[in-house]
């Protein structure tokens, strides 16, 4: 799974964060992937297509949430607090419509740096990398 978390406190704090779940001796495999992908982001190669083939799932999960009471009564709590969620919410699901691929090839060229990147390995106790 992919995601980000922003700061509420600190403006332009946040960050970007891929998890995967996979057996101990593919640990390294796995990194090299995803920094690939990541570099490829970076460099340009994000088509329209595997723009859709990310956005839909998005698209449809706005959906079903919209749907769903515990979803609005989570905005509405957060709302006290933080108004611009609001907002978002009005916007979000034309926000990812206006997407395209060179706003992803920016956003990655600008914050999927190698230099930044921060890697963790969670294992069960006794288990080590082969």
């Amino acid at each position: 799974s992919i995601s980000r978390n922003n700061s509420e406190v600190f403006r332009g704090w946040g960050y970007h964060w891929a998890g995967v779940d996979v057996r101990p001796e593919d640990v390294p495999v796995v990194f090299e992937a995803v920094q690939s992908i990541a570099e490829a982001i970076a460099a340009g190669d994000v088509s329209e297509d595997e723009l859709q083939r990310a956005r839909q799932p998005i698209l449809e999960q706005i959906e079903e949430n919209e749907e769903r009471n515990g979803y609005w009564l989570g905005l509405l709590t957060l709302s006290q607090t933080y108004p611009q969620y609001l907002d978002e919410h009005r916007t979000r699901r034309d926000a990812y419509l206006a997407l395209t691929p060179q706003d992803v090839v920016e956003a990655g060229a600008q914050y999927l740096q190698p230099d930044r990147a921060w890697r963790a390995i969670v294992l069960a106790e006794g288990v080590d990398i082969p």
